[in-house]
């Protein structure tokens, strides 16, 4: 089984994998910076009252396992995540360049 951890994150994966009884292999990734795909709106954008309150801004690491599916073989699943985030972007821009 192969684990792919980013530096972020990495703490809390590692204490999931010493609880796993299963053998994986863990490697590590540069972070990777996704883009929209089309030209997006140069904007300033400013947050409400509502929004920019700091109890509503937190961070959460959920690690999700799926069955495997045979209509995936040979396909990255990196890649068709990333393929789907940067075509989500496009509505979400002003998400678009920032580590959240």
């Amino acid at each position: 089984m192969q684990l792919t951890l980013y530096k972020s994150n990495s703490k809390c994966l590692q204490r999931l994998y010493m609880a796993h009884t299963m053998p994986i292999s863990i490697s590590y990734h540069e972070t990777k910076l996704v883009v929209p795909t089309i030209i997006t709106p140069r904007e300033i954008k400013y947050l409400s009252e509502i929004d920019d309150q700091g109890s509503t801004r937190f961070h959460s690491h959920i690690l999700i396992f799926y069955k495997y599916n045979s209509s995936m073989k040979g396909k990255d699943p990196a890649k068709i995540i990333k393929n789907g985030l940067s075509k989500t972007l496009v509505f979400y821009y002003p998400l678009a360049g920032r580590l959240i």
